[in-house]
């Protein structure tokens, strides 16, 4: 709840900013530098928090149900984004997101159940929690190898969402163009999470996150090499049937890991 309120405050400073014209890089910069690190702080509270809401039985379900409705919102979004900037301007745009925070924070005041994992961390222990975690998990070739994999991931396929509005423009698209790739993106994502449950159950995970890997590299690949908007429109699509399954597989497989060795 925390993070949705500094999330609330900073989408609503960047609508001030964007309704008084400002913009000026180091500020936008330093909103997204905030913007990130309420981010890594609270995508692990959701995460951490799934176990707690649903049975064992249910887990991978419920992580695959979060990675649609998270995508759901990657393709309803820029759609809305589209209408409410044509008809009130961008500034009340962004304040219609900082509210959409407020929204989530009373969902969350909803939850009756305790939310409380079986460790405590107290502050002044933080740093030995730390290194300790870090040795536990090089140590474990499987969690090194997950490490490996998400580091891998972060570094690589996020970085196409935020080259879309560059693309959207060396492709000749529009203002409403990038729109349409992130609605590219957010379908495939939808169509390939969807599918992806069943597909892994079948071939497994290893080849299917390799499948992934090489889908979406070989996406972004065509994505320099094409300049027209169909054909982008097409990459977007694959790249997002790429990357955010192979998110959800990540996530699964360390799901899975840590609750190993928590146990152990």
């Amino acid at each position: 709840i925390a993070v949705l309120v500094v999330q609330t405050v900073l989408a609503g400073l960047l609508a001030l900013f964007i309704h008084n014209g400002l913009t000026a890089p180091v500020a936008l910069a330093a909103l997204v530098a905030v913007q990130g690190c309420a981010n890594a702080v609270g995508q692990p509270a959701y995460a951490s928090m799934i176990p707690l809401l649903v049975p064992r039985e249910d887990l991978y379900p419920a992580i695959s149900l979060g990675s649609v409705s998270w995508n759901a919102g990657r393709i309803l979004g820029p759609m809305l984004a589209g209408i409410t900037t044509s008809i009130w301007g961008p500034a009340a745009t962004i304040l219609g997101n900082a509210v959409s925070f407020v929204g989530m924070a009373l969902v969350m005041l909803t939850i009756r159940r305790p939310l409380k994992g079986g460790g405590e961390v107290r502050m002044r222990d933080f740093r030995r929690e730390l290194v300790t975690a870090a040795k536990l998990m090089w140590r474990s070739p499987s969690l090194r190898t997950m490490l490996i994999a998400v580091a891998v991931l972060q570094a690589t396929f996020p970085t196409m969402f935020s080259l879309v509005p560059l693309y959207s423009k060396a492709v000749g698209g529009g203002k409403s163009f990038p729109q349409v790739l992130y609605t590219a993106i957010g379908l495939g994502a939808m169509v390939a999470g969807l599918s992806v449950s069943a597909l892994a159950r079948q071939f497994g995970r290893s080849k299917m996150l390799t499948a992934l890997l090489v889908s979406g590299a070989a996406s972004m690949i065509a994505a320099s090499q094409l300049h027209d908007r169909v054909s982008a429109t097409i990459v977007a699509f694959i790249f997002g049937g790429s990357a955010v399954p192979a998110f959800v597989l990540i996530d699964r497989k360390s799901t899975r890991l840590n609750s190993s060795h928590s146990q152990q």
